[in-house]
Formats: structure tokens, sequence, C-alpha cells
């Protein structure tokens, strides 16, 4: 059987006011997705999908929200919708949680990170493993992370930072939270010492983050105000200059941190993807769950070339570890790190045809124009998700 669909955003992160309330958050989100189910309604839709793209269930795996889909569901199948499918780019392996609610979704599987990475490099040469680069790279992001400025801070301790050794970059704490938050990961080193890192540490390979960095810590009305959806980082946060990676011959990947209530790190963000794709090795300072999930995603970790054992939280001297040890081993084992390389290349693009196929199969099940399909899916960055709406409060 055939369905007429139509893809509707089901998330939304911001109102346009100073406070984040979840439950205003969620009011809202409720009332723009009824206003495009009546719009699908309109034009002959039977089909309603649910777009998770940027979050997937990160911060969804709660009652309220399942409440919400139950609404939305309730109220689309009185207009005459027969069909619900969630379109998952992250974080899409919730199907039982869905079916212990008596929620008539499916779910389907689209990885949005790795497309969106694809679709910032696929005009780009893409370049070659360079096992004569003997410096490593460590591109940073959020400073106040364990496997962030904890991690950076024991590679200065073990004079690793210079430019005859690594390429890094490094944003300093900016809003008090994030001065108090890095003061105490670094709770060890006296004032001088921290203030001494955080000047040696501070770098980056381009202005395209600097102009934005402020995002991390905006409420919705400031988005608004300072138009950070206009910079160049937003437009594309996958893009960086291949020449940090021809330059180096490891990548040190220190994934995005989950915050609570979301407890589920399996997941992989550009951080993984763009070494991956330019043919980088790397070590993941990351726990045993995304370890696990990015094998299950056919990645090779490079254990087999590493040492000591490595984490995000208690063993980072393990990942300095393994670094020195790379780099003094990496061309007596150029052959088989080129292998693992080339094996991760192989499962990227795995990941990007089956991506393809759930779009074809998107368009030809439910009837979506190559347009709406291009517009939702083949997209560099988030910004199309992005909305920052006046807030619905009854």
């Amino acid at each position: 059987m055939d369905f007429n669909g139509r893809c509707i955003n089901f998330e939304l992160w911001f109102v346009n006011e100073d406070e984040q309330v979840m439950e205003q958050i969620y009011r809202t989100l409720e009332n723009l997705i009824k206003k495009d189910i009546d719009e699908a309604v309109r034009d002959s839709c039977d089909t309603i999908i649910g777009l998770l793209l940027y979050e997937g269930f990160l911060y969804k795996n709660d009652d309220d929200y399942y409440d919400l889909l139950r609404r939305v569901y309730d109220y689309g199948t009185a207009k005459g919708i027969k069909k619900f499918s969630l379109v998952c780019g992250v974080v899409w392996d919730y199907q039982v949680e869905l079916q212990k609610r008596n929620l008539n979704y499916n779910i389907i599987e689209f990885d949005y990170s790795a497309n969106a990475m694809w679709q910032s490099y696929r005009h780009e040469h893409l370049p070659n493993w360079n096992s004569n680069a003997d410096r490593f790279l460590f591109l940073g992001g959020v400073p106040d992370r364990k496997n962030r400025i904890n991690l950076l801070s024991k590679f200065h301790d073990a004079d690793m930072l210079h430019r005859e050794k690594a390429i890094w970059t490094f944003f300093a704490p900016t809003t008090d939270q994030q001065h108090s938050a890095c003061r105490q990961l670094l709770a060890h080193y006296t004032d001088q010492q921290y203030n001494d890192f955080i000047k040696r540490a501070e770098n980056s390979v381009d202005t395209k983050y600097l102009d934005s960095k402020e995002y991390t810590v905006a409420s919705g009305k400031q988005w608004k105000q300072h138009k950070i959806l206009d910079t160049e980082f937003l437009k594309d946060p996958n893009y960086i200059s291949q020449s940090v990676f021809n330059n180096t011959s490891i990548s040190v990947i220190s994934e995005g941190y989950v915050f609570p209530p979301a407890c589920d790190s399996r997941f992989l963000t550009e951080k993984t993807w763009r070494a991956v794709i330019n043919r980088h090795p790397f070590v993941m300072a990351d726990d045993s769950v995304r370890k696990n999930f990015a094998r299950e995603r056919g990645l090779t970790l490079f254990d087999e070339f590493f040492i000591a054992d490595y984490n995000n939280n208690s063993e980072l001297d393990g990942v300095v570890r393994n670094i020195q040890h790379f780099l003094n081993i990496r061309k007596t084992h150029d052959e088989q790190i080129q292998h693992g390389v080339d094996q991760n290349f192989r499962a990227f693009f795995n990941i990007i045809n089956k991506n393809e196929q759930t779009m074809e199969y998107l368009r030809l099940r439910y009837r979506l124009s190559k347009e709406e399909i291009a517009y939702w899916f083949r997209q560099r960055s988030f910004d199309h998700l992005f909305r920052i709406p006046d807030a619905v409060h009854t």
C-alpha cells in the first residue's frame, strides 16, 4: 500500500525567551506539529514522517515526550492520518520504548551526522593517510569536559603542546559557569599553573568557531538577537581544512558529552566522522559504550597499536601514552594502520549508501518529492531544523 507522506520536524530546542523551560518548549512544539498536520491534511497527505534528525531520542526518552507523541498521534488520526513514522538521525534504538507505551510509530534509522559530513566533503579531494607526519591532531570544542580540558592538560604536562608535535584547537572558557567548571576540573593546578596552561593551550585552526562559540550557552532570545544561526560555522560545522589531516598522522577524538537526564552515548558526531572521511587513524577518548557503538558501526579503533588502557574519565593518561607510542611505531606498522584506515573509510560509505537507500525508500513509499528529500536530508548543518518561535504559554 502506498501512502502520501509529509515530513514534519518533531524537534524544538529553543523558544524566543530568556529562560528555556522544557514544559513550555514541548507545548510550543506540539502546537507547531499540529499546525503542520493540518497543512498536510489539506494537501491530501495521510502519513506523517516525524523527523528527529539531530538528537533522535537522546533527550526525549521521558514520559513528557512520549505523552506529546501520544497527543500528536490522537490529533492526527482524528484528522485522517493513517500512519506515523519517526526518522531518527542519532540514538534510534527506541522502538521497544514506543511499544511499551502502545505508541503506534515505527522508527526509521538515518545516520544524520555521517550524512552531513558527506555533504560537507563530497566535492573535496579526500586526502590519503600521511604516515610521514610526526604530529597528532586534537580538535576540541566546548572546553569544560574531562576529555577536552583535562586531556589537553595532560598533553601539556607531557610537553606535547608544541607546533612541532601537535595541531590542536582549544577555546578558553568564556562564561562564569565554564570558568568555574574548568577551574574545578584542573583543581590540582595552582592558579599560576592554571593561567599559564590556559594561555598556552588556547589555539584554533580557523576563525569559524571563534565567531559562534557562544552558541553552546546562548538562550533562544540570544540566538535571535545575535544572529548566531547566520555565522559561517553554523552553516557548516563539519568542514575543516584538510591540511590539518595532511600534516598529522593520528587524531584524538573527544566526542560530545551527554547531559542529564540523557544517558545514552550510542552515537557518533562530526568529531569521529571527520577523522574517518579524511582517512585518519584515531584514539577515541571515551567510555566503553561509545567505543563499542563505534565498532558496531563497522569502525576499527586501532587498539592493536596502543599500549595503555584509556577512557574519558579515569584513564586519560592512557590516551597520551598511546599517542606517544603510535607516533613512535607508525612507520613500522604503516601497512596495518593503512588497512584500518581503509576499513573505516569503507564503513563510512556503507552507512552513506544505507542512508541513500533510506531516502529512496521514503521517496517511493510515501511519494515524497526529490525536493522535499533534499531539503530535509541532504544538508551540511542543522540550521534548516532550527526554529525559535514565540512560546505558547497556555
